[in-house]
Order: C-alpha cells, then structure tokens, then sequence
C-alpha cells in the first residue's frame, strides 16, 4: 500500500510541475503578449511583430494572431496580415465571432488590391455587426475598387 501512495505522490507531482510549466508558458507568453501591444501603440510595428511572434510560440492564442496580423497590416506586410487574421479566425474562440477581425482582413485584402475577398469579409462582418457604418463604406470602396 505504501508504494501505491509513494507512486500516487509523484503521479500528483508530476502532474503539479507539468500545470507549473504550463502557466509559466502562458506568464511567458503574456509578457510578450502586452510588450507586443505596447510597441504597436508606439508604432513600433518590427517590435510588436517580434514580441507578438515569441507570445505565439508560446501560447498560440487567436487574440495574439489578431495583434500581429495588425502589426503586419500597419507596416504594409499584407500577405503575412491576412495570414494571420485567418488563423486567428480558424482557432475558433470568440475572435471568429468578431466582427473586427472580418473588418481588419477585409482590410488588408483591400490594401492587397483583392477586392472579391475584401468584399466577402466585410459583408461578414456587416452581418455579425450590422449597425457599424464604417464597414459599409469600407465594403462600398471595395466594390469601387474590384470594377476598375
């Protein structure tokens, strides 16, 4: 019986370090996370990608793909914005209800001159946020933009 407890011990023990390590991850990948979001306030886009990019590693996280694909939008890497709009959209949690994040890909598709997608994203996003009048506009600049 004592060995059953002796081996139930390290069992918990382990158990306890691996939950350890996983929050350190998730501490780690936090601390990169809110260095990340600083630097695109500073406009500090090569940072934030950088920090954004270590969050990533380690702790995946739709919202984190979110901020860097805004990173990337905003220093006119739109290939690797849409990238990561998509995969913040295909992790699925609350980020792929937003109406936000259709919006911001939308908008990098438009940047990128691919109006057809843009559209598709913005009427997305219009129907997960149908009172949000700057998407209408956005949409409407797109259609402009696929006739030329």
């Amino acid at each position: 019986m004592s060995r059953l407890k002796g081996l139930l011990l390290v069992f918990v023990l382990i158990l306890v370090l691996a939950a350890s390590i996983m929050s350190a991850g998730g501490l780690i990948a936090n601390y990169y996370l809110n260095h990340g979001i600083i630097s695109i306030k500073q406009e500090n886009y090569e940072q934030a990608i950088i920090m954004l990019s270590k969050s990533i590693n380690y702790s995946p996280e739709d919202s984190t793909y979110m901020a860097r694909g805004s990173a990337y939008s905003a220093s006119q890497q739109y290939d690797l914005a849409i990238a990561d709009y998509s995969q913040a959209i295909s992790l699925g949690s609350h980020v792929s209800r937003d109406a936000a994040v259709y919006a911001a890909r939308g908008s990098a598709y438009s940047a990128s001159q691919q109006y057809d997608l843009a559209i598709v994203d913005y009427s997305q996003a219009i129907s997960l946020e149908p009172e949000e009048a700057a998407v209408y506009t956005a949409r409407g600049s797109a259609y402009s933009g696929s006739e030329k």
